[in-house]
Order: C-alpha cells, then structure tokens, then sequence
C-alpha cells in the first residue's frame, strides 16, 4: 500500500475524530437548602392582646416541590333558628334549636422559596377568621361577628431576623392585626 496514501487519508480522518465530542459533565446543583419559617399573627383590640399564634413550618428554598401548608381550624356551632335565647337547649341539641357549624381558624400556605445570599424571597398566602372579641354561641340573639382576613404576601426576608410582613389597624374597631416572619436555617439550633 502507497504510504502517501495512508498518510492522506490520515489527515483527512484527524479532524472528524478529533472533533468526537467528549462527554458533558453533568451539571450539578447546589443541593436545597431547608428554612424554618416562623409565623406570628398577633391581634390587639383596644390595646388588649385578644389573639396570638405562632405557627412553624420547614420549607426549601430554590426547589420546585410542594411546599408546606398549615390549616389550623376549630368548629363552631352558630344558632340559625328556633330560640337562640335559650343557650341550654341549643347546646343539648334540643329539639327546636337549629344550628350550623363554622370553620374558624387558620391557613397558612407557603410558595415560591428563593434564596440569594443572606436572604429569602418568598410568598406566603395567609387566610385567618376569628371570633370577635367576647362572642359566644349566642350574641344577645344574634350571630356572632367573624372577621376574615385573606391576604398574599411577598416579602424579602433577611435569614435569622424577625420581620414584620403585615399591618393593619381598622379605626372604626381599633383592632390592629400584625403578622411578623422569621427565617432559619433549618440546620441550626
């Protein structure tokens, strides 16, 4: 065989061999990091602290999974007919006494975690109902007043400081609501 032949097609095959892709390194990701979020709601009427909770969930931040909720409910029974001035009788289940239970509580889902260096960004979907102040089963013959409250916040959270998210005073009743955050490192004590 001619060598010049040999020593051509050798050049010629070089480039196309050469040009043999390597196998791409696969890309890693940092591996999620989890948070505790600490919640606080506090309400305040007339300056008297009626309610207070404080919830805690784990979350990960940078992590397209579900994320924590919290439903924090309690059933209450609210008189719709018969005679609501007669308390005992409703709360026998008496005949004549007609009722429907309420959910009043607490729901807290957690969304779209991201950290960047010392600080968190996420979305948190709060909904809270409460009792007004003093109200019972029967309110002097009528219902009692519920307040609602659904709101969706997206604050920027510095890890390890308390943060107060939310703030609302209604003058007509002098209620004020305050909903404060705090983030950590879930690894940490």
């Amino acid at each position: 065989m001619n060598p010049r032949l040999i020593l051509a097609a050798l050049l010629l095959a070089t480039p196309l061999l050469c040009a043999q892709e390597t196998p791409a390194k696969a890309e890693t990701k940092p591996s999620p990091e989890p948070f505790r979020i600490t919640v606080n709601l506090k309400t305040t009427e007339k300056g008297k602290i009626t309610g207070q909770r404080s919830y805690v969930l784990a979350g990960t931040a940078d992590r397209n999974i579900h994320q924590p909720q919290i439903r924090d409910h309690s059933r209450v029974p609210v008189i719709t007919g018969g005679d609501p001035a007669n308390y005992e009788a409703c709360r026998k289940q008496e005949p004549g006494c007609q009722f429907q239970w309420t959910d009043i509580g607490t729901a807290i889902d957690l969304l779209d975690v991201k950290k960047a260096d010392n600080l968190l960004y996420l979305t948190l979907r709060i909904s809270t109902d409460d009792l007004e102040s003093g109200a019972t089963m029967v309110n002097n013959g009528l219902p009692p007043v519920i307040r609602s409250r659904n709101l969706t916040v997206t604050p920027t959270l510095a890890i390890g400081k308390l943060t107060t998210v939310y703030s609302s005073v209604d003058a007509a009743n002098d209620i004020k609501v305050e909903i404060q955050v705090l983030v950590q490192p879930l690894n940490d004590n």
